[in-house]
């Protein structure tokens, strides 16, 4: 009977509280690998794009151009997500 009645506080509260920790722990973890990358990914766009520049101008221009590309390409992608938000209901 003990046997029994340790299973079942067992089974609806040590349990669920694992899921949970785990899912947070997890979602952490994601989340900053998330950034890491993206952060990595635009590291390299900006590089890919001086490279890219060094071709055709000088090394100075071409960090400020690589600068001007992603700057309209953020504001671009920023004025699309901003053209497709809802108004608040009233």
């Amino acid at each position: 009977m003990i046997d029994r009645l340790v299973s079942i506080v067992k089974r609806y509260t040590t349990r669920p509280l694992v899921v949970v920790a785990r899912a947070l722990v997890f979602g952490i973890l994601a989340a900053a690998i998330s950034v890491v990358i993206g952060v990595l990914l635009m590291i390299g766009a900006i590089r890919a794009l001086q490279a890219l520049g060094d071709v055709w101008f000088d090394h100075d221009r071409s960090v400020w151009l690589s600068y001007m590309v992603l700057g309209a390409v953020f504001v671009a992608i920023g004025a699309i997500l901003m053209r497709r938000r809802r108004p608040p209901a009233q």
